[in-house]
């Protein structure tokens, strides 16, 4: 199972293990498979910490995707060869579709015979157009553990009845066969724990990357630019605490990173985890994400006392115009509630926006700073939005006239990952010619990374993660290291 380079290739520090990857390695290890998990960033891992020139770091992404003989390719190769396997599954998001397609074609270099498995957002949203590469054999579509324990079964037992399979896409006789319906998984906790022990040269993650839990899966909201919508279901508390513990015995982990979509959507259920990591006495931080309006005082006090010491928060944008549009569905007064409560607790906590939508006018930029300045989070993150097929926003971009009816595989590697489906990358927005909301942009991460550079910010920061650093002294270092480098970007 490979997830394919991309942080290494655009300089950016790749964190954590591909959690994903190790689910579906669960499951097929489960089923009597031998599996290996290859996280390709790790073969080069970089350590850039500037999010803040996204164009920069995918032109960078875009020359090595295209350079056939980089080294992290033939690293590759070399791999795939020593392990001589089967079949391949390669994890696939649209931003490093290339990529993905990259490793495909390099497995068939090595074994024409060995069957190519993609799955992932992309051959989610697309699976059709990801059948069109002649280096992938089959795609999964949504959640894979169940769709791909059975392919895997019927391809090495040379059974072709593929039809059978939710979720599936393959070809045959020069077709192409997507099996479109999918079900969701229901019953979370059986599905084996993600398969951290099956990593290819695990030694080289800090007990920290490999803190990755998924309590939960799904999202019952439908804000417009997000693809990632369905039931939410959960795993058992006793379910997550298990692994929670197994995590702290094998790895020695002390920072649990809850990725769930909206980790507080079931307030009693957190309160339950929390009131089981105490009882525990398990000396933890963790982190998670959430939305404003699903956290209140009473509820970040016991999550504060049971460890947490990060929150994410998605706030978006200033404007209240562009937030009724995106569909996310908060208020400001929500918003700024949020703010207080979490200050107030002494929680480290980001607050996300988005940049270049496009629907954005020059004064929706301008409120959105004006109220991250406002709200004061101890670390602001502005990230600028890239069209995703089957959304809401892509459909209005659409009718606005700018984003292609449809675009080829090749356009992935000829188009930098940002400006992917737009009729021309010189007009993004409607309202705001290119050269303009290009100043704004340059101008607007300025400022994000101004508020974040602070000594106060940092200092703030490495108090939120006091407990590592008394465990481990090293982490120290690590951590003013990443400072000056902060300090360096700004």
């Amino acid at each position: 199972l490979i997830s394919p380079p991309f942080k290494s290739f655009s300089g950016l520090m790749s964190y954590y293990y591909p959690v994903g990857l190790g689910y579906i390695a669960g499951v097929l290890k489960s089923e009597g498979n031998s599996v290996v998990i290859l996280d390709a960033d790790l073969l080069e891992k970089t350590q850039g910490i500037d999010f803040f020139n996204e164009r920069e770091m995918m032109d960078k992404y875009l020359k090595c995707v295209n350079d056939t003989n980089h080294h992290i390719w033939n690293k590759i190769e070399k791999l795939i060869e020593s392990y001589n396997p089967d079949i391949v599954g390669i994890n696939a998001m649209t931003m490093y579709f290339a990529s993905a397609l990259n490793v495909a074609k390099i497995v068939k270099k090595y074994n024409k015979k060995c069957s190519v498995i993609m799955g992932g957002p992309h051959p989610t949203l697309e699976p059709g157009q990801t059948l069109e590469s002649e280096n992938v054999d089959y795609v999964c579509i949504g959640e894979s553990e169940e769709a791909i324990k059975h392919l895997v079964k019927k391809i090495s037992q040379n059974d072709s009845s593929f039809e059978s399979i939710e979720g599936v896409g393959f070809k045959r006789n020069g077709k192409t066969i997507i099996n479109n319906k999918w079900q969701i998984i229901t019953q979370l906790d059986s599905i084996p724990w993600s398969g951290r022990e099956m990593l290819y040269d695990k030694n080289k993650y800090t007990p920290e990357d490999m803190s990755v839990i998924m309590s939960s899966r799904g999202c019952p909201f439908k804000c417009a630019f997000c693809s990632h919508i369905t039931k939410t279901r959960f795993r058992s508390v006793d379910n997550v605490i298990a692994e929670i513990q197994d995590v702290i015995e094998k790895y020695h982990t002390k920072q649990i990173a809850f990725k769930d979509d909206s980790f507080t959507v079931n307030r009693k259920r957190v309160v339950e985890i929390c009131e089981a990591i105490l009882s525990n006495k398990m000396s933890i931080n963790w982190e998670c994400t959430t939305r404003v309006d699903l956290i209140d005082d009473e509820l970040l006090r016991i999550m504060k006392r049971a460890g947490c010491n990060n929150i994410k928060i998605g706030v978006e944008t200033g404007s209240q115009e562009i937030m009724d549009k995106i569909q996310k569905g908060i208020t400001f007064k929500q918003v700024k509630e949020a703010s207080r409560l979490l200050n107030k607790n002494g929680i480290f906590w980001t607050a996300y926006f988005i940049i270049g939508l496009p629907i954005e006018k020059e004064k929706d930029i301008q409120l959105t700073y004006e109220f991250m300045k406002e709200i004061k989070p101890s670390y602001s993150a502005i990230g600028l939005y890239k069209q995703l097929p089957k959304t809401v926003m892509y459909d209005i971009s659409y009718d606005l006239g700018l984003l292609k009816k449809e675009i080829n595989i090749e356009h992935f590697y000829n188009v930098n990952p940002i400006d992917y489906y737009y009729d021309s990358p010189q007009r993004r927005m409607y309202y705001i010619d290119n050269e303009r909301f290009e100043s704004i942009y340059n101008k607007i991460n300025q400022a994000f990374n101004r508020h974040n550079v602070s000594w106060m910010r940092l200092t703030e920061r490495a108090w939120s993660r006091r407990k590592l650093y008394a465990d481990n002294r090293l982490l120290i270092l690590s951590d003013f290291k990443k400072a000056l480098q902060i300090l360096k970007v700004k």
